[in-house]
């Protein structure tokens, strides 16, 4: 199994120019017709290619909610520090 997002930005992290791959394993050169899945660097790549899902960039109200707790938790800091002298 392929995950073809991860699959692209595992082979560019790489340093291998590529104009696309498939679901199948096969990789195409920058001119979009040759295959070069079977070079040895852009095999390597596909035989540690780890194709579970990245998981869902967090919406802007969890990122809001988050920053809100933050800020919760550094103010109550603040009053103990101040409560406390």
């Amino acid at each position: 199994m392929i995950n073809l997002s991860k699959l692209t930005k595992e082979l560019t992290a790489a340093g291998i120019p590529i104009s696309g791959c498939n679901t199948a394993g096969v990789v195409w050169a920058p001119d979009g017709r040759t295959e070069i899945q079977a070079q040895p660097q852009v095999a390597a790549v596909i035989a540690a290619h780890d194709p579970t899902p990245e998981p869902p960039a967090p919406s802007m109200a969890d990122l809001i909610t988050a920053l809100q707790n933050q800020i919760e938790l550094q103010n109550q800091v603040i009053e103990e520090l101040l409560s406390n002298g």
